[in-house]
């Protein structure tokens, strides 16, 4: 319940200025999916339950680890939010981020060129947590992810989006 809670907290933006309807009505239903895989994995998995979690930008292994199991996914970065200075960069954007890891922000920026979407062809923005998670709604939908998460990384939050969970007890 507690990711629940979280994520109808953060959504709510109506868009942005010159975006269109049909883009704000995308981004409605990214939104409705994310909560209902979030939904899912909390019940079936215990995402936002993790006692840590680990990343590896070698292999974009996702890790979950629990008292007395792991989840393991394969993962694709969004994106990360600097919570000081309001701001969103794009994976694309990241030197320090191979390619491999950047598939599903590059399809964002893709239907951006192609719809004329300012902020997901820019490399940075200025944000809210909420658009990070807005991005990884998109990223759930454009490309068939099974989930995002949400790390905090120093000053940041990092948004990323997974595939099939893989459960070891």
């Amino acid at each position: 319940m507690l990711v629940m809670k979280l994520l109808s907290d953060w959504f709510g933006s109506q868009g942005r200025p010159g975006e269109s309807g049909a883009f704000r009505s995308l981004l409605k239903s990214s939104r409705k999916e994310l909560k209902s895989l979030a939904a899912a994995n909390q019940r079936s998995w215990g995402l936002g339950q993790e006692d840590r979690w680990n990343f590896s930008l070698d292999t974009g292994e996702l890790v979950f680890h629990f008292p007395k199991s792991s989840v393991r996914t394969t993962a694709q970065i969004i994106g990360s939010f600097d919570r000081r200075g309001e701001i969103w960069t794009w994976s694309w954007a990241n030197p320090a981020i191979h390619d491999r890891l950047t598939r599903h922000a590059v399809r964002l920026r893709d239907y951006g060129r192609e719809h004329d979407i300012h902020r997901l062809v820019t490399p940075t923005f200025e944000a809210t947590e909420g658009d990070g998670w807005d991005m990884a709604a998109l990223a759930i939908r454009l490309c068939d992810a099974k989930g995002a998460y949400k790390g905090p990384v120093e000053a940041s939050f990092l948004f990323i989006t997974f595939d099939e969970v893989q459960i070891r007890e």
